[in-house]
């Protein structure tokens, strides 16, 4: 049977150390997981944010299209001033 032998207090401080880096990565690798999550959470809502959008924008290149075919209709076509509310009919 082998004798029990003891590790010099350099080799233990070395173990212990290594010990220590390993747990400091596996901390850092968890941190970079959960930051990792949020930042895919926040992507999730800016492309929900960002379809709205686009719904949003068609919706109002339809009304520009209804508005602009209703004063047509009306006035024919020519340029408008929004500062004074002046139609001019194009010649």
């Amino acid at each position: 049977m082998s004798e029990t032998q003891k590790f010099t207090p350099d080799e233990l401080k070395s173990i212990q150390e290594l010990q220590q880096v390993y747990n400091n990565k596996l901390q850092d690798f968890g941190q970079v997981r959960v930051q990792r999550l949020l930042l895919e959470q926040q992507l999730q809502g800016l492309d929900v944010r960002e379809e709205s959008l686009e719904k949003e924008y068609r919706d109002a290149q339809k009304l520009e299209g209804e508005l602009v075919e209703q004063l047509s209709k009306k006035y024919g076509t020519g340029q408008i001033d929004l500062a004074t509310g002046e139609f001019t009919p194009n010649s």
